[in-house]
């Protein structure tokens, strides 16, 4: 009886220690999830005010333009035509942007 006492004293001690290192991970894990998180956010709002914000000014404006405006600007010529290099999307902005979408997130 004397030696399961002992036993199950030694074995109350290990539990509490296991406890008190899973309690050291758990805080240190909500507190990496929150870091993240709110780093996350960051970069979303970034996007939105970088990217998302300046096209949809542009868009509306296109959107907005009326037709009779349009006619009587004066098109320039061939020779007046500015030389325009196209920049190629980087597949990361695409994946990106498409994750800022709730119907990608959610599968539907």
């Amino acid at each position: 009886m004397v030696i399961a006492l002992v036993e199950a004293a030694r074995l109350a001690r290990a539990n509490r220690a296991q406890v008190e290192e899973l309690e050291d991970r758990h805080a240190a894990l909500v507190s990496r999830a929150d870091r993240e998180r709110t780093a996350q956010e960051q970069r979303r709002q970034q996007l939105y005010d970088e990217v998302l914000v300046p096209f949809r000014d542009v868009f509306a404006r296109l959107k907005n333009v009326d037709l009779a405006e349009l006619a009587s600007i004066d098109l320039p010529t061939t020779e007046a035509t500015p030389q325009v290099e196209v920049v190629q999307v980087r597949l990361s902005a695409l994946h990106t942007v498409g994750e800022l979408d709730p119907v990608s997130r959610t599968g539907g």
